[in-house]
């Protein structure tokens, strides 16, 4: 066993999520179970697809991701957006 975090998520293929992948039914979906008064945790928030629009919603939210690249895309596209959320 190795504690090693393998992902291909890096470089090009963070810079493709970050400029084509947006939207989807699942923003809208997940965001009604969440509680305005709790924070959220987007785990594996990529380029930030689902935590930018739950931030631009209201929703205090954070993201993780294993991807120092896709952290890099979720954080410029969030500030983008003004936002400046808490991403690990």
């Amino acid at each position: 066993m190795t504690d090693d975090v393998t992902t291909w998520h890096h470089g090009l293929i963070a810079r493709w999520w970050a400029l084509f992948a947006h939207g989807g039914p699942e923003i809208d979906l997940y965001a009604q179970w969440f509680d305005r008064d709790r924070p959220v945790l987007d785990a594996a928030c990529g380029a930030g697809r689902l935590l930018v629009p739950w931030a631009l919603a209201g929703f205090d939210v954070d993201g993780v991701d294993v991807s120092d690249d896709m952290i890099a895309e979720c954080r410029a596209a969030a500030s983008a957006a003004g936002l400046h959320p808490d991403l690990h």
